[in-house]
C-alpha cells in the first residue's frame, strides 16, 4: 500500500507540476484563457492566474516531496473545484469553443463534459491521498524519524524527483523539437 500511495503521489503531484510550470511558460496565453471564461471581471484575471499558477506551484511540490501532504490535497482539491465549476459554466453556456487551459502532461483541451468527469477522477485520487498517510520517501518521514533512515529515505527520494525532473526536461525538449520542426515547415510552405 505504501508503495501505491508514493506512485500516487508522484504521479499527481507530477500532473499539477506540470500544469504550473506550463502554464508559468506561458502565462500571457494563460491570462487570455482566463478571461475567455468569462466568470471573473476583467480587472481580476491577471492577478488570479498569477495567484492560482503559483498556488497550484506550490500543492504540486508539497505533494510530491510528502510534506503537509493534507493540506497541499485540500488546496488542490480547491483549485480542481475551481476549474470544474468555470468548465461547467461554460459548457451549460453554450461557451465550449476554448481551451480548458490545463496544460502540462493533460495538455489543453476544447471544453467538453470530459473534462469534469477528469477532474472528478483526480479530485478522488487528491481525497485518498488526503485520507491515508504515507511517509513513505517523504519530508515528513525525514523529520520525524531517526537519522540513518533519514539519509537513506533522502538518497532514494531524490533519485524518484532526479528521475521525475529528468522526464520533465525531456518532454519539454521533445515539445521544443517539434515546435522547431513546425515553424521550419511553415517557413519552407510560405517561400
Amino acid at each position: 500500500m505504501d508503495l501505491f500511495l508514493l506512485a500516487m503521489r508522484i504521479i499527481i503531484g507530477f500532473i499539477f507540476l506540470s500544469s504550473a510550470i506550463s502554464k508559468l511558460n506561458n502565462m500571457t496565453e494563460h491570462i487570455v484563457t482566463v478571461r475567455k471564461y468569462k466568470i471573473l471581471p476583467s480587472r481580476m484575471v491577471r492577478s488570479f492566474s498569477y495567484f492560482e499558477t503559483f498556488v497550484e506551484l506550490i500543492a504540486s511540490l508539497l505533494i510530491i516531496i510528502g510534506y503537509k501532504v493534507e493540506l497541499a490535497g485540500l488546496i488542490l482539491l480547491a483549485l480542481l473545484s475551481t476549474y470544474t465549476f468555470a468548465i461547467v459554466i461554460n459548457l451549460l453556456r453554450g461557451n465550449t469553443n476554448i481551451s480548458c487551459g490545463c496544460g502540462g502532461v493533460v495538455g489543453n483541451h476544447i471544453l467538453s463534459w470530459v473534462l469534469p468527469l477528469r477532474n472528478l477522477f483526480f479530485s478522488i485520487g487528491v481525497v485518498f491521498l488526503i485520507i491515508h498517510e504515507n511517509y513513505i520517501f517523504s519530508v515528513e518521514s525525514i523529520l520525524t524519524t531517526n537519522y540513518q533512515s533519514s539519509i537513506k529515505s533522502v538518497h532514494i527520494f531524490y533519485t524518484v524527483i532526479s528521475s521525475m525532473l529528468f522526464m520533465m526536461i525531456y518532454s519539454n525538449i521533445t515539445s521544443l523539437i517539434h515546435i522547431k520542426k513546425s515553424f521550419n515547415d511553415l517557413l519552407k510552405n510560405s517561400i
